[in-house]
């Protein structure tokens, strides 16, 4: 059976915490690829024995080897990541939340229900694009 080949993205906290959990798993031959990150992709890789270390995500993206990318990044980008990654064909690991309303400041400014009723809009709406982008592409 082929190695399942996961990338890496974000390298901050909750990807210390994936790549622990990896170590546990059984049964499945898997194998972090590659990582892409702002800050720290060197350092994680080399920690970790990842033997990529992509620009961006699209260049992770493009790479025929990756099976799943497990999106370790702030909530904020979770929508738009796995969006990208959706669109290109891969698996995608995500951590909750899956998405959330994240505003403008004109949203946060706004008074109380007003303001919660937008962000709540703005979550269904990144989870329903989320749900399409998947079922478009796999």
């Amino acid at each position: 059976m082929k190695a399942l080949k996961i990338g890496m993205v974000g390298a901050g906290f909750v990807a210390h915490i994936h790549m622990q959990a990896y170590k546990q798993v059984v049964g499945v031959q898997m194998q972090v690829a590659g990582v892409t990150a702002t800050k720290g992709a060197e350092e994680f890789a080399q920690k970790y024995g990842i033997p990529r270390v992509c620009r961006d995500l699209e260049e992770m993206l493009q790479d025929p080897e990756i099976d799943v990318v497990d999106i370790c990044v702030p909530n904020a980008l979770h929508a738009p990541f796995c969006i990208q990654a959706a669109n290109a064909k891969k698996h995608i690991i995500c951590e909750k939340p899956l998405t959330g309303g994240f505003g403008s400041l004109d949203t946060h400014l706004s008074s109380g229900s007003q303001c919660k009723k937008a962000l709540y809009e703005e979550a269904m709406k990144n989870a329903d694009a989320m749900v399409q982008a998947a079922k478009q592409n796999h």
